[in-house]
């Protein structure tokens, strides 16, 4: 299958998206964190693509979408909703990384009655970021960043990703502090005894950034869940242990009955 980059425009900017996989499949929707862009799922692009129809956007702000100034939740929530206007999949499978996955919480509350389940990644209802960590980003971000990309990456791709980003500009450091402000006031607890769709939780035992113990508490809370960890470190399982997380999210895949959601089941 061919990946093609598209983009969506208003009256705000444009938004950027990457699309793999036939027209008329069964399609997923990929969410990125903080920091992150829509290239972060290339492995899900690639593999997933024979069978599903695969969309991964770029936050107003992030990857390619820096023409589109408005930086907000609810900025966020409008773009997946502008993407999904666009391609117009009869349904679709929400998944999220991190912040991504409490961006996914937000779009199920206003968006549920076409959204088949959900597959949320290292994320939390309430993400750990306090105001000490958002006053280092701004007093001493080169500090902060590193430590920051420790927290992420385990493994190899860390060095790649810190050279990639040694000279960030002042509007991407922008960008990252916004999120971690957005981050900050996110809270979804209320939410999650009221999801009644399938949900795939997924975390590293060893995450030091958002620890595996708050993804568990969401599967206890969400009824028809299941929870899966990879003894791994780092943050981003879907990036640097991509094969046992493809496999994790094809067997999930594989159990959900793929129909139409109408108001009568909610």
């Amino acid at each position: 299958m061919t990946l093609f980059l598209k983009h969506i425009e208003n009256e705000n900017g444009r938004i950027y998206y990457r699309v793999n996989g036939a027209e008329h499949s069964r399609t997923i929707v990929m969410i990125h964190g903080l920091a992150g862009d829509s290239r972060f799922f290339h492995n899900q692009m690639k593999y997933f693509s024979s069978s599903y129809r695969m969309i991964s956007i770029d936050l107003p702000g992030h990857g390619r979408s820096v023409e589109y100034p408005d930086l907000s939740l609810e900025s966020y929530s409008k773009a997946i909703n502008m993407v999904i206007q666009h391609e117009n999949p009869e349904n679709y499978i929400l998944a999220g990384h991190s912040m991504g996955g409490c961006i996914c919480l937000e779009h199920y509350i206003r968006n549920r009655e076409r959204i088949l389940a959900m597959i949320l990644v290292s994320t939390a209802p309430v993400l750990p970021v306090d105001s000490s960590f958002i006053e280092n980003a701004r007093n001493n971000f080169s500090e902060f960043f590193d430590g920051f990309l420790g927290l992420i990456f385990s493994k190899k791709a860390g060095i790649f990703i810190l050279a990639a980003k040694s000279n960030l500009t002042q509007s991407e450091q922008n960008v990252i502090i916004n999120d971690l402000e957005i981050c900050s006031r996110m809270n979804y607890e209320s939410i999650l005894p009221q999801i009644d769709i399938p949900v795939l939780l997924v975390a590293n035992t060893n995450d030091k950034m958002v620890p595996c113990e708050l993804t568990r508490a969401m599967h206890l809370a969400i009824e028809n869940s299941q929870f899966i960890t990879f003894e791994e470190n780092g943050h981003i399982s879907f990036f640097e242990s991509h094969e046992k997380f493809n496999a994790a999210v094809e067997q999930f895949l594989n159990g959900i009955l793929w129909k139409p959601r109408t108001p009568q089941q909610e």
